[in-house]
């Protein structure tokens, strides 16, 4: 056989057996790559071979001893795992934590609360502007009637005439003056946690009690007039039955006490568990 024809023939047989032998060892080298990291499996119930990946067997829900899994349940390797958050999300999340334990939680009522002061009030300055404007404007007509009578002769224009012309504005203002006195310097209110107190008087002073738990109903009642000066008149409707509607008369920011009443009242009703009428 010719020399170029024997190395063709020999290129032939050699080239594909070599090329062969290459491919085999490489697969060789991968099984026993794959083999050596991950070995097939069997589930110890039924006998199924098992992804080594996951150790989940999918014929009878169980999970297989040594598992190179690192999920811990089969729905987090069918999920994938949960995503893990990053540092400002856990910074967020934190901080929202640390707003709710810091933010004050409101305390409930209860039956060893102190009997502390809450709300105290008096007879408002305000409250009888009214009636001085009253007495000016009658104080004024007498004086021109004094004059028209004057100037028509009916009466002399001495002296004593415009002492007896004055006297009634002059008795009127002396008598409100001394109710507005009264009323300034002896009414005090005095709420505290459970009860109510009216005082009254300056030579016999007078304190009534009432318990918040017995006030039934309130009303706040108010003038126009004593809308735009401020002021107003509480009445607390209770069972008692020597006083059972008490005025707390010509108090400044009315709405603000009559709050604070309704909410001491409404408290003392949780305190002993019954139900507010």
């Amino acid at each position: 056989m010719p020399l170029g024809i024997r190395r063709g023939f020999r290129h032939q047989i050699v080239t594909p057996l070599d090329k062969q032998g290459t491919m085999t060892a490489a697969r060789n080298n991968d099984s026993g790559t794959s083999t050596k990291g991950s070995q097939a499996m069997k589930c110890e119930k039924c006998g199924n071979e098992v992804d080594p990946a996951t150790g989940f067997c999918e014929t009878c829900m169980s999970m297989v001893a040594g598992a190179e899994s690192s999920t811990d349940s089969p729905a987090e390797a069918a999920s994938g795992g949960t995503e893990p958050q990053g540092p400002e999300e856990n910074a967020t999340t934190a901080s929202q934590q640390a707003s709710q334990d810091a933010a004050p939680k409101p305390k409930a009522p209860s039956r060893s609360d102190p009997d502390v002061e809450l709300w105290t009030g008096r007879y408002s300055s305000k409250a009888m502007i009214g009636t001085w404007i009253l007495l000016g404007l009658l104080t004024l007509v007498f004086i021109v009637a004094g004059f028209w009578m004057i100037q028509k002769e009916w009466i002399p224009g001495t002296f004593i005439t415009w002492v007896i012309l004055l006297a009634i504005p002059l008795l009127l203002w002396i008598y409100f003056g001394c109710v507005y006195l009264w009323r300034r310097w002896t009414i005090r209110y005095r709420l505290t946690t459970y009860r109510f107190y009216s005082e009254k008087g300056l030579l016999r002073h007078t304190v009534d009690t009432l318990e918040v738990i017995d006030i039934n109903d309130m009303k706040l009642s108010r003038t126009l007039w004593e809308r735009i000066l401020g002021i107003g008149t509480i009445i607390l409707m209770s069972n008692d039955a020597s006083d059972p509607e008490l005025h707390v008369v010509g108090i400044d920011n009315p709405k603000e006490a009559f709050d604070k009443i309704d909410t001491a009242r409404r408290e003392e009703h949780i305190r002993r568990g019954l139900k507010l009428q």
